[in-house]
């Protein structure tokens, strides 16, 4: 009597064990899925943040463009040349340092590691780059 209910009580507890097992694993994927999501959410939002930051610097760009076309066909008109030249040679001087630093051939790695040199820049690091051959799109994991 007593091995019987020793038995019945070794099988309740093996029963119990796979429940309370079966429950953690299904928690743990819960908890899981929940931090991947949590991780996509922040990935999101960076990028909304980013697209946002650069629609206003095309903004801005498109605005100073229409005002140095102003400023140009005023010295156009009043053929003042010699000015006019110096004035686009301005212009082109502060595009060319606002051109993109890096160009990998990848889009997507070009695009993360300019506005990285960028954001040092701005917070006044020194950035130095040797990129000497091209990434194709596919040799890059993101694992």
């Amino acid at each position: 009597m007593i091995k019987k209910s020793l038995f019945f009580v070794i099988v309740v507890i093996n029963i119990l064990m796979i429940v309370f097992y079966n429950e953690f694993k299904k928690q743990y994927k819960i908890a899981l899925n929940k931090k991947a999501m949590v991780e996509q959410y922040n990935s999101i939002k960076n990028q909304v943040s980013t697209m946002a930051e650069t629609n206003e610097k095309m903004r801005r760009i498109r605005h100073d463009m229409r005002n140095h076309m102003i400023v140009m066909e005023q010295m156009l008109d009043d053929k003042n040349y010699d000015r006019l030249k110096l004035y686009m040679q301005k212009i082109a001087d502060i595009a060319h340092e606002n051109e993109q630093k890096i160009d990998t051939g990848n889009i997507e790695l070009d695009a993360i590691l300019n506005n990285k040199i960028n954001e040092a820049q701005n917070s006044n690091i020194k950035t130095e780059t040797d990129i000497t051959s091209k990434v194709s799109k596919g040799s890059i994991s993101s694992e």
